[in-house]
């Protein structure tokens, strides 16, 4: 028929727009997904046939099923990831220049497949920009309208229609909305809540104290020459008289939502003491700390996310573009360290190995990735190391500018979380995967402290060291850094006081991956391909 050829013409195009739920549907061996991935081609074109919508308006409204797709593909391809909310607060938190970042670091195929899509859509606006007319006959309404009130019933009993494409989409960018909606509504609250913090008399209010906290980004330990890494990765801190916690891992694979649960009293699955309390920064600020918070992940107008929402709690806060080497931070430091405050805490958030890793380091510092390997994974994982070689000179600059000045000096550093450097699959990188691996979670804790603070406080060391070996969760670090340094209020819990004899080790911890689902730790995968890098 002639009708029949102008009513599926456009398959072609839904074809490619909702290709990534066949992705999926091949990744994870899903009966339910692959019925999503049907049920995702038809639903488009009996929209247009019930609505007699005009193939070149039709093409139009689908720019924005174009753009997720794109997201969808890139989750699918290099994450083994959905669109879910995660997704969302890169879209529209993450600095432009972060995710253009990402995007640039991708496979081939990803590429090639985007680009499949973006010529496919173009070819469709131009070759549908003529008028073309439609008829229908009774019998064939009803069939269309037939299996129209099938795809609504199937969506009613929760089938598979709920996770086609784009509707899964959908519902979590409406998540996504009424976070942010709830983000603005209690930020205010926040400012005004109290943790009525006192510090106990073991810290006195003459003495000079600063206390440097430094956010690694991406960071997973096994790459560190202190930690036991092969590779010469970490030549200044290897030197220094450390206190490295052995297994510590981060509650989730994605920076915001770890780092909300570090700074707060949010749970696994639970945010909401994120809006109702402030971070343990308050607490600094109650026994008279003069807070900052430093940064190379700005923290400004349409950028800001949950964690720009934690750095405004403090006194001042400095941002960077995250296009900035994490060496831009030491003037504004050394400026810090030097006024005549008498209590500091200092926040340094550094971009460290966040990918495109080989943005995140000077020339100089690429020792490891002088020549290009055929195999692109052997390339990523030595500009890897790079990053993580200038990570840690930046981190010895900090330290040694620290050793500087007078009085008591802590310097901690952890990181948000891991990465996965193709530990789960031949072909899987990067962070926040649906299917993670341990060492997306896997993240240093290093602890230094000054002469005078191991005098003033021998037992506090003692038990920060008697601890080193317990298998401890980051979210715990809301109830131990008050702590450690003599700070009390009723929210603290001395159970999860990581650097206190009333500890209790974290045996079978649970972590969340990137589509904020719950998982064991311990049933995760940490087995890396064979790579010879």
């Amino acid at each position: 028929m002639k009708t029949n050829f102008k009513n599926y013409y456009l398959f072609p195009l839904v074809f490619i727009l909702v290709f990534p739920v066949l992705l999926d549907a091949f990744a994870n061996e899903s009966s339910q997904l692959y019925f999503a991935f049907l049920v995702s081609l038809i639903i488009p074109l009996i929209i247009r046939i019930l609505l007699n919508i005009k193939p070149f308006l039709f093409v139009l409204l689908t720019i924005p099923i174009l753009s997720v797709s794109i997201i969808y593909l890139v989750k699918v391809i290099e994450y083994d990831s959905f669109v879910d909310i995660s997704s969302w607060y890169a879209v529209f938190d993450t600095n432009k220049n972060e995710t253009i970042d990402f995007i640039s670091n991708s496979r081939p195929i990803t590429f090639f497949l985007i680009t499949l899509q973006i010529f496919t859509y173009l070819f469709y606006i131009f070759w549908t920009y003529k008028k073309v007319i439609i008829k229908k006959s009774k019998r064939y309404r009803q069939i269309i309208l037939g299996v129209f009130f099938f795809l609504i019933i199937d969506y009613a009993v929760k089938g598979a229609t709920r996770i086609a494409f784009p509707l899964r989409s959908i519902k979590t960018f409406t998540e996504y909305f009424e976070t942010v909606k709830l983000e603005k509504k209690y930020l205010e609250t926040k400012k005004y809540a109290v943790f009525n913090a006192k510090r106990n008399s073991n810290y006195l209010d003459e003495t000079k104290e600063t206390i440097v906290i430094v956010i690694g980004e991406t960071l997973r330990r096994d790459h560190l020459e202190y930690y036991g890494y092969s590779k010469k990765t970490t030549p200044f801190l290897k030197k220094e008289d450390l206190i490295i916690y052995k297994d510590v891992i981060s509650a989730t694979n994605t920076t915001v939502n770890s780092l909300v649960r570090v700074f707060t009293l949010a749970e696994m699955l639970d945010d909401n003491d994120y809006w109702k309390e402030p971070s343990f920064i308050k607490s600094f600020r109650e026994v008279g700390f003069s807070t900052y918070w430093l940064s190379t992940q700005p923290v400004y107008g349409n950028n800001s996310t949950k964690t720009s929402f934690i750095a405004q709690e403090t006194d001042k806060y400095i941002s960077y573009k995250s296009s900035s080497y994490d060496g831009v931070l030491l003037e504004p430091y050394t400026s810090i360290l030097n006024s005549d405050k008498k209590k500091k805490l200092i926040f340094l958030h550094l971009s460290g190995s966040h990918a495109s890793y080989k943005k995140r380091y000077p020339k100089e510092f690429n020792l490891f990735a002088k020549e290009k390997h055929k195999d692109y994974r052997v390339n990523l994982i030595r500009e890897y190391n790079n990053s993580v070689k200038y990570n840690d000179y930046i981190l010895y600059q900090l330290l040694e500018k620290l050793k500087k000045i007078p009085g008591e000096k802590s310097f901690i550093m952890f990181s948000d979380h891991g990465e996965s450097l193709f530990d789960t699959a031949k072909n899987n990188y990067a962070h926040g995967s649906a299917k993670p691996s341990q060492s997306e979670f896997n993240i240093p804790l290093i602890l230094w402290f000054s002469d005078m603070y191991k005098k003033n406080h021998l037992n506090v060391v003692k038990q920060v060291k008697e601890n080193a070996n317990l298998p401890i969760l980051a979210s715990d670090f809301f109830h131990s850094f008050p702590a450690l340094f003599g700070i009390e209020f009723e929210k603290l819990q001395l159970e999860n006081n990581i650097f206190g004899k009333s500890y209790v080790p974290k045996i079978n911890r649970k972590i969340v991956n990137g589509e904020v689902k719950l998982l064991e730790y311990n049933k995760l995968k940490n087995k890396r391909a064979v790579i010879n890098y």
